[in-house]
């Protein structure tokens, strides 16, 4: 089993066998705690906006911690603002640490990470391109 508990800008997934013995059912989890900044164009209700980012992400295993990786990532996004925040306004907005409380923007962007314990690393799609590929090592 699987469980996931994604808020703004801390995600954290759970992985669990329950056909071992009850109590002896973790497998692994990762914890990840990301940043944003950026900028958006408005007009009317809807904008246009670029960020970039970076996080920390952490895996950990049956015996403890495993792997420590760093991500950056870059992209751009189209949607509405009804949500965030607004200086003409002052309109707080919804959200945390540049994150959206409620996503009201299709993204798609690059994304790098690269682990400190096993200096393996990737570049790949983020967003709607997320799953895609461009090198890794």
């Amino acid at each position: 089993m699987t469980s996931e508990f994604d808020f703004m800008f801390l995600n954290y997934v759970r992985k669990d066998d329950f056909e071992r013995a009850e109590g002896d059912t973790y497998i692994g989890s990762t914890l990840k705690v990301s940043v944003e900044a950026g900028k958006d164009q408005k007009a009317g209700p809807l904008k246009v906006e670029a960020k970039i980012g970076g996080g920390v992400e952490l895996e950990f295993g049956r015996t403890g911690l495993e792997d420590v990786a760093l991500i950056g990532e870059a992209k751009v996004g189209a949607g509405t603002g009804i949500f965030d925040e607004d200086e003409e306004t002052d309109s707080p907005g919804i959200g945390i640490a540049g994150k959206d409380a409620f996503p009201t923007t299709v993204e798609a962007g690059i994304e790098g990470r690269i682990s400190l314990i096993s200096g393996h690393g990737e570049m790949g799609g983020s967003g709607i391109l997320k799953g895609m590929k461009i090198t890794e090592w």
